[in-house]
Parts: C-alpha cells; sequence; structure tokens
C-alpha cells in the first residue's frame, strides 16, 4: 500500500519559454534568439502534455502548488491562446489553485490587449525586464527594445489592470555610472511599483560579456561607485515604502514574490521545458515509477542518507521536443543530506530574515548541527552575522560579502 505524504509543504512550478528577439550579452540562461515570425508555440504545448503526462507518473502525490512562473527567454512571445492551453496542463499537477502566477515581459512585446488577455486567463503578477533606461546601456547589454518602448510597455501593464508588478533594473554595468542609473530611477518615480529587483552584473561564463572581460574590453565601475549605485536603489526603494527582504529584492509589505520565496525556502519545485530545473524530495516520487538504474542507485544511496533527487531538462529545444515525457530528456542527481542542508543556507541567507531555526528542523527533522553552529559563530565573531531571537541573518556587511560567506557553508 502506498503510504500517502503527511504535513506536505507548498511548493512552486515554473514554465521555461526558450525563445528571445535577441541574446542578451549577459545572459547564460538556455535561450534562443529567434528570427522567424511565429515561434513553434503547438509544438511547444504538445512537448508539455508529454511532460505533465510523465510527472503525473512519477509523482506520489499531486504538488501543493500555490505559484506558477513563466519565465524565460521571453515568455510574453507566447499568445494568449497557449497561456490558456499551459494553464489548462499545469493545473493538472497540483491541488491548489494559484495563489500567484507570475509573467515575464519583454517591453518589445507588450501591448495592451495582449496583457489585458494575460490577466483573464489568471496571470496576477508581472515581471519586465527594464534593466536600464539608458539606451546607450541597453544597446551594450544587447537588449531588444529601447526606453521609451519600457516606459510605454509600463504603462500599459498598470492599464491591463495588474496591481502587482515587479520591475528589474541592473547596476555595475560596463560604462555605467552613477548618473544614468540615478535617471532610470527617477524616470520610475512616477509609476506605482510595489517591488523592485535590482541586480548587480555577473559575468556568467559562455556569454558576450565573458569573453570580453577576458579580453579587457569591459570597463566596469569601481567598487566605490557600485557602492553608491546600491544606495540609490536602496533610496529610491524606501520612497516606494518598499523594504529589501532579500539580498536583490524589494517590495511593500504583500507583495514579495512568493515564487522566489519556494526557491529562497527550499521547497520542491518543478520545471517544465527546454533547460528547466526541478528538485523534488525522495518521499514525493513514486520509487517504482523510476528506471531501474535510479531504483538500484536510489537503494544504494538510501544509506548515506539521501534527501532529493534534482532533475533538469536537456538545454536542446529539438531534444526536448523529441523526448519530453521520457527520462531521455533529463539528467539526474541525488542529493544528500549534507548537500540539501548547505544548500538551505545558501538560499535562505539570501532573505532578509535570514535562517530560522525551527525552519531548519521541520525542513531536515532534526536540531540544527553543531558544524553548521560553528560556521554561523565564526561569522558572527566577523561582523557578517547576528543572531536573533529565533535564528541568524546576514548583517548589512555580511550582505555586501554575501557570496563569500555563503561559500562557507558548502560541503
Amino acid at each position: 500500500m502506498i503510504q500517502l505524504l503527511k504535513n506536505k509543504s507548498m511548493a512552486g512550478i515554473y514554465h521555461h519559454t526558450p525563445f528571445c528577439l535577441s541574446k542578451c550579452h549577459y545572459c547564460d540562461f538556455y535561450s534562443l534568439a529567434w528570427k522567424e515570425k511565429t515561434i513553434p508555440q503547438q509544438e511547444l504545448t504538445h512537448a508539455l502534455s508529454k511532460e505533465i503526462h510523465f510527472w503525473q507518473s512519477i509523482l506520489l502525490e499531486k504538488l501543493k502548488a500555490d505559484t506558477l512562473f513563466f519565465g524565460g527567454g521571453t515568455p510574453s512571445l507566447l499568445d494568449p491562446e497557449y497561456v490558456e492551453k499551459i494553464l489548462e496542463q499545469v493545473h493538472k499537477l497540483t491541488e491548489e489553485s494559484f495563489q500567484e502566477s507570475t509573467l515575464e515581459v519583454n517591453p518589445k512585446t507588450a501591448d495592451l490587449d495582449k496583457l489585458k488577455s494575460y490577466r483573464s486567463l489568471g496571470v496576477n503578477r508581472i515581471s519586465m525586464g527594464v534593466q536600464s533606461l539608458d539606451n546607450g546601456l541597453l544597446d551594450r547589454l544587447g537588449r531588444a527594445h529601447d526606453a521609451q518602448e519600457a516606459l510605454q510597455s509600463l504603462e500599459f501593464i498598470f492599464a491591463a489592470g495588474f496591481s502587482k508588478v515587479n520591475v528589474d533594473v541592473m547596476y555595475g554595468l560596463p560604462g555605467q555610472t552613477l548618473r544614468q542609473l540615478q535617471t532610470t530611477l527617477e524616470k520610475l518615480q512616477k509609476f506605482s511599483l510595489k517591488h523592485l529587483s535590482a541586480y548587480q552584473l555577473i559575468i556568467e561564463e559562455q556569454t558576450p560579456f565573458y569573453q570580453w572581460h577576458q579580453q579587457g574590453r569591459l570597463d566596469l565601475p569601481k567598487d566605490d561607485i557600485v557602492e553608491d549605485m546600491e544606495k540609490a536603489i536602496t533610496n529610491f526603494a524606501s520612497s516606494k515604502d518598499m523594504k529589501k527582504y532579500e539580498v536583490s529584492n524589494y517590495a511593500c509589505d504583500g507583495h514579495d514574490s512568493k515564487h522566489n520565496q519556494h526557491y529562497w525556502n527550499y521547497d520542491s519545485f518543478i520545471g517544465l521545458g527546454p533547460g528547466a530545473v526541478s528538485f523534488l524530495k525522495l518521499e514525493e516520487l513514486k520509487k517504482d515509477a523510476l528506471p531501474m538504474s535510479l531504483q538500484e542507485k536510489w537503494d544504494q544511496v538510501q544509506s548515506s542518507k539521501v534527501y532529493g533527487l534534482r532533475l533538469t531538462n536537456k538545454r536542446d529545444l529539438k531534444a526536448y521536443h523529441k523526448y519530453a515525457g521520457s527520462w531521455e530528456a533529463l539528467t539526474t542527481e541525488f542529493i544528500s543530506e549534507d548537500m540539501a542542508e548547505s544548500e538551505f543556507m545558501m538560499m535562505g541567507l539570501r532573505k532578509k530574515t535570514g535562517i530560522l531555526l525551527s525552519d531548519f528542523e521541520k525542513k531536515f527533522s532534526k536540531p540544527f548541527p553543531e558544524h553548521l553552529r560553528q560556521n554561523v559563530e565564526k561569522e558572527v565573531r566577523r561582523g557578517y552575522m547576528i543572531l536573533h531571537e529565533s535564528g541568524f541573518a546576514l548583517t548589512p556587511k555580511g550582505q555586501q560579502f554575501a557570496n563569500e560567506v555563503i561559500a562557507g557553508f558548502l560541503v
């Protein structure tokens, strides 16, 4: 008899659209600059249907997924009728209604009628990649839109009736000045924004920026200028009553990203589409639905205390269309308890509230380990962490060196 799960935690579902109008110079996500007039939406939804059936066959029970995130790529390239088909499919995986359904928008692809249609289908949150309102910087980033299109798209988003709207901005960009960032923020002041994601440029391998950086061709701002940019962003957020609740995110009360909280809380999630990643606890899967090689590995690793399984779709559109709904489409990785604890720390420390000891104990069914406690005490002595009544969090100084601090908790 199948043992049903007890006290299931909430989860999220992510859908990846792998098409863009152009490939940004800093982006290492799986996406394709699509030159055709239309994207192959029918093929995508057919492959998705097979993928949904696959998940239905290996999940022990439906997820308690309360968030859906359309990411990419550029999901706003999708026609509303295909968004409707995707919604019909993903609802088969969850016993919950989505409290939050977010769709990422590129300003070049956002018109009022399309946005109204998305909203009528149940999309209730929009995240738009503005990045900058300086046309020179946008061109340098490889963005498809210009500043005027971004401002017009924001007008359309609010006119379509969306009250939950996120804007992405970037700083620390090649050749970017403090004044350019301040001008972008000033132009955003007139909008009733309640969420802001502010990302410092990270130079990822396999991107044009990485190649140019290796060649000494990227004129990056000095550290003191980047610090001034961070202050300007914090001041802008404060002027909108937004508080920093994660390393790169600010929100008014009730407007934080519920979907991203699933990642930061180390919850389960399913990723759909080429290149998408899924993460599930072993107890959420049917062992006998896995291929024999994984079942044997499951037996081998159980003795070493395995927490979960990470599954990654191939970063290849043709392979996804061909193999969607089968194990051939996936690479798999068993996640040990030690690795899971490290990843829990890595994600949780991004939050302003940091780590609650009760959350750790609930997630792993054991007290907070001594070796992690010693690491925390070391960072407290360095001034990078602060203890609070229920756990610990990064100090403002620790947030500046977050990557270094978090690295100390990785196995």
